[in-house]
């Protein structure tokens, strides 16, 4: 090797995410992976994660709306 040629100065590595993003994914990883459950069929359990986030948002927002009924109740 000839020491007058000189090489690149390696590259950066990426900075790392802020702490916000990434304990961010880490839960949505945790609590949208595709776990095995007893009786669930095949060609029901949504295939994105997305459509389990969707899917699960719908039943909160109908779980709310139903304890919102109940404010005027005496």
């Amino acid at each position: 090797m000839n020491p007058a040629v000189s090489t690149p100065p390696p590259l950066l590595p990426e900075p790392p995410p802020r702490p916000e993003q990434a304990l961010r994914r880490l839960f949505l990883t945790l609590f949208l992976r595709g776990r095995s459950a007893r009786g669930l069929q095949r060609q029901t359990v949504p295939t994105s994660m997305g459509r389990k986030l969707a899917v699960t948002l719908v039943f909160y927002t109908l779980f709310g709306l139903l304890a919102c009924s109940f404010l005027n109740q005496t």
